[in-house]
């Protein structure tokens, strides 16, 4: 048998057929592909082969003040010196050390695109590269108002959080309007005039010209009370009401007073009112405050009864020369109460003094020893209009 005809008659068998296509099948595979080590050779290696340096890695953070930091790394058969060519908000040329890092940082014009273009000593350059300058948004935090007790001024205050938090112009409105700065740590505070309760509103702008959100903070004030109490003080129903306001500013409240007398006062600094009034005749008296907000407090009561009381009583009166011969006239007065007790004089002189404290009163004349003499008259007049008896003495 020829050795075609034994070939052809092997291939007439399946088995024998299969195994021969699958060997030709393989050969033909092989010559096809290249070995897998040169097909799976790394994206390093092709680069460096190329010749041509590759920036791998680039980015650019923003710093304090207007400043940027920018880093990266350049790939390249000889990373050292190579030349990096920045673009965009920063412009500025850098080389590599030894390992292919490169950094930079210097002002930037404003937040946005930055490139980066690298070129060996082959003066071979590498694709450009990209990276964004970007900044997180300042933050107003814990912005609070409080009473400084001087009328409508109040003192707002808070703290700015951002890269560079020093010297930023807070921007206030509402019912307070200010443009308070930052210090070194972002804190700020003002005092100035609220024009009424409210909301006040709070902005920043950083140094990238990025705004903050708009926060709030509220100003409000509980509604003043008050006390009040009237006092018969002089004839024909004439009374002292007087009293407190309570209040976060207690200086400045008005108060209304209605009912048998009428009439308004204003608080001192410390919240203390007095006015004199004329009863029309026994009955309530109300009160009410207005603080300087508008806030109106609850109405309060007292009741005012006339008094009648036992007139005063001098119980002694004298006459006597000073050392420069005057005459001076002295006395006692009792009553159940000396405040606002006057003696008045008539005879040989005639005035009048105030009582003091203890019950003694005295009248310095300008008359002479020998220039007059006769009776001398006293009598004393209390704060209701009570009279008292008549005193006398004689003037030699």
């Amino acid at each position: 048998m020829s050795s075609a005809n034994f070939s052809f008659n092997i291939l007439r068998r399946p088995a024998f057929m299969f195994a021969f296509l699958f060997a030709r099948r393989r050969a033909a595979t092989r010559r096809r592909k290249p070995p897998m080590r040169r097909r799976f050779e790394s994206l390093d290696r092709r680069l460096c082969l190329s010749g041509a340096p590759m920036i791998d890695m680039f980015q650019a953070v923003a710093g304090t003040g207007q400043l940027v930091n920018i880093s990266g790394h350049v790939m390249d058969q000889n990373p050292a010196g190579i030349q990096v060519a920045l673009s965009g908000s920063v412009s500025a040329n850098v080389s590599t050390n030894a390992s292919g890092f490169f950094s930079y940082s210097g002002a930037a014009s404003s937040l946005g695109a930055e490139s980066a273009l690298a070129t060996d000593s082959q003066n071979q350059s590498s694709s450009s590269v990209q990276t964004q300058i970007v900044d997180n948004p300042p933050v107003v935090q814990n912005l609070m108002v409080m009473e400084t007790g001087n009328g409508q001024y109040v003192t707002v205050s808070g703290q700015v959080q951002s890269t560079s938090p020093g010297g930023l112009t807070v921007s206030l409105s509402g019912v307070v309007t200010a443009s308070p700065v930052t210090n070194s740590m972002g804190q700020f505070s003002v005092t100035t005039q609220a024009s009424a309760l409210g909301t006040i509103h709070g902005a920043v702008t950083d140094v990238w010209g990025v705004s903050s959100a708009t926060v709030q903070s509220q100003l409000t004030n509980p509604a003043p009370s008050l006390s009040v109490m009237a006092m018969q003080t002089g004839p024909n129903n004439t009374l002292t009401v007087s009293g407190h306001v309570n209040d976060m500013v207690e200086g400045g409240a008005v108060v209304t007073i209605s009912g048998v007398a009428s009439g308004t006062a204003t608080t001192d600094s410390s919240g203390n009112y007095s006015l004199v009034v004329q009863a029309s005749a026994q009955g309530t008296i109300t009160a009410s405050a207005t603080d300087i907000w508008g806030l109106v407090s609850t109405v309060v009561q007292t009741n005012y009864t006339s008094q009648t009381s036992q007139p005063p009583v001098i119980t002694s009166f004298n006459a006597s020369l000073s050392s420069g011969g005057i005459w001076v006239f002295t006395g006692t007065v009792t009553d159940q109460s000396l405040v606002g007790l006057t003696v008045t004089l008539s005879g040989v002189v005639g005035g009048t003094c105030t009582v003091r404290s203890d019950g003694t009163f005295e009248y310095d004349s300008s008359l002479t020893y020998g220039a007059a003499g006769g009776a001398e008259f006293a009598k004393a007049t209390d704060a209701l209009g009570n009279v008292s008896n008549t005193a006398q003495c004689w003037v030699a």
